[in-house]
């Protein structure tokens, strides 16, 4: 309330302190609909789009404006005002890979996914061209980034192909293609993955991202058992990192080994 009443009697109030008030009345909006205060819930969306206008309704508006408002307006339901601020940010800050996510989520929200894959590869494509003479970090963090694209709009088989290239230029980076795996419920692909990793890295990372796969990927009797030997080799050449008994006592949670949850937490 005291934000609420600095903000709204300022004559000028800083943007930041605009943002943060939006922040506050989105997380308003949300507890008031899961109370069922539909009304309640419309006059904080109200008082938050007023609050954002006064923001990208300016001659100048700031680009990260835009995009906030635009991601507000498509996880608030009203996404056919949110189709304007994408295209105006696409004329302010054209092939722009976070303005193109915004797109994509705008297009799955109208049910217009047969859209998507053309939109994010052509644009891909147009920014490796420029960066083609580049420095190769780049590029991975362009490859990862497209992988993220998609992964935000479940298309978990087109992330899961741009996360194998990620992995052809920087190979430790395959936590990503990893979680692109487990959301198609490919566990026997996912401990292939973890073990090559585990060929080069012999830090407590693969049998980290292994654990971490098994829980999230509900892996069953089999899948746990062919990745057992990895989580154990792990441990025995790491037995004091608590990162790697935490992952551990995850998985044993997961497979009800109740003792063995006991003993590892008594370690950390």
């Amino acid at each position: 309330e005291l934000l609420e009443e600095l903000v709204l009697k300022a004559q000028a109030p800083a943007d930041d302190d605009r943002i943060l008030l939006i922040q506050v009345y989105e997380a308003d909006i949300d507890r008031l609909k899961g109370a069922g205060d539909a009304e309640g819930a419309a006059k904080k969306l109200q008082a938050a789009q007023e609050l954002y206008q006064a923001l990208v309704d300016r001659t100048d508006p700031n680009p990260a404006h835009l995009a906030s408002y635009a991601g507000f307006l498509i996880r608030n339901n009203q996404a056919e005002e949110a189709i304007g601020y994408i295209d105006q940010l696409d004329k302010l800050l054209p092939d722009n890979l976070g303005t193109a996510q915004l797109r994509v989520r705008w297009l799955k929200s109208q049910d217009r996914t047969e859209e998507i894959k053309p939109l994010v590869e052509n644009l891909a494509k147009k920014l490796l061209d420029k960066n083609a003479d580049d420095d190769p970090r780049k590029e991975a963090q362009l490859v990862l980034n497209v992988g993220r694209v998609y992964s935000g709009a479940e298309f978990h088989q087109e992330a899961e192909s741009w996360y194998r290239r990620l992995l052809e230029l920087e190979p430790k980076a395959y936590a990503p293609l990893v979680s692109a795996l487990v959301q198609q419920g490919r566990m026997q692909d996912v401990i292939e993955v973890c073990l090559k990793a585990a060929q080069s890295d012999q830090s407590i990372q693969p049998a980290v991202v292994l654990a971490s796969a098994l829980v999230s990927g509900k892996a069953g009797d089999e899948e746990c058992r062919r990745a057992e030997p990895l989580l154990q080799s792990t441990m025995e050449a790491h037995p004091d990192n608590t990162d790697l008994l935490f992952s551990l006592a995850s998985v044993r949670i997961a497979q009800k080994q109740m003792d063995e949850v006991v003993r590892l937490y008594q370690r950390v």
